[in-house]
């Protein structure tokens, strides 16, 4: 199951969708951690000797509100839509046009897992086997979407697996300008973004499928929004598809010929 997002440089990206027991699995992992946090934070409340019973018992119920919703926004806003559990089962939250989820997203998603969670069908199965509203909803979704995923305009996917910089350009071809220019290196993989990144190997990969035309309209757009985000200094590339090719192997770790001879 594949959702397809086509960028403003037109290059199509398949992104495949996460399983729902692969989802599960790490809603599981994460519900542990969360396990582990509250049983802290209730200790540390009791330790610190709350005078007042009824204090203590607010601070416990926020202390749950906080974790039980902060957990996932912290970690998918800090790790560009990956808490723990999903890091480990390697799938990540984007939004539906396939950028990064911004904090509105994560909230809104986040958030609505209160309606997502409400239980359905308990009579008709035993305690652990309850279905919950937002798994029924997911299962008959085409993009395996809750209904926090709908209302926030997201979507779980499986993490793309990047080639090896040798994939996107060939030994002969690398022009060391630069990967000879460490500012400059650390520049483009602090300032592109993975959208950005993604789109740029994908038409690298690509390339040799597309007709000529479409091909060089999208590694002008590509090289022209690369040249303006980096400010990139006056280079002799023979061309943008050239440029963006050297950007593109950057970014998925390549590094300069005295490094890698090292």
């Amino acid at each position: 199951m594949k959702h397809t997002v086509v960028t403003p440089e037109n290059v199509q990206l398949d992104f495949e969708i996460a399983g729902l027991t692969t989802r599960f699995v790490a809603w599981l992992i994460d519900f542990m951690f969360m396990l582990i946090a509250f049983f802290v934070a209730a200790w540390a409340i009791s330790v610190f000797g709350i005078v007042s019973q009824y204090l203590a018992m607010a601070l416990v119920v926020v202390a749950f509100f906080l974790i039980n919703q902060g957990y996932f926004v912290f970690f998918e806003l800090k790790t560009g839509g990956s808490t723990p559990g999903k890091r480990i089962m390697k799938i990540r939250v984007i939004q539906d046009t396939g950028v990064k989820i911004t904090f509105y997203n994560s909230f809104l998603r986040n958030i609505m897992r209160f309606l997502d969670s409400l239980p359905l069908l308990t009579m008709l199965a035993p305690p652990f086997m309850i279905l919950h509203v937002g798994a029924l909803v997911a299962f008959f979704h085409p993009l395996n979407r809750r209904l926090g995923d709908m209302v926030a305009g997201t979507v779980v996917v499986r993490e793309r697996s990047f080639p090896a910089p040798g994939r996107i350009i060939a030994e002969g071809d690398k022009y060391s300008t630069l990967l000879e220019d460490f500012r400059l290196r650390e520049k483009i993989k602090r300032m592109v973004t993975t959208p950005e990144k993604e789109a740029m190997i994908e038409a690298c990969l690509r390339a040799e499928e597309i007709e000529f035309s479409h091909r060089m309209e999208i590694f002008t757009r590509l090289g022209r929004r690369m040249r303006s985000k980096l400010d990139l200094p006056p280079m002799e590339f023979s061309s943008d598809e050239k440029l963006v090719r050297n950007v593109t192997a950057i970014l998925l770790g390549a590094q300069p010929p005295s490094s890698e001879s090292a």
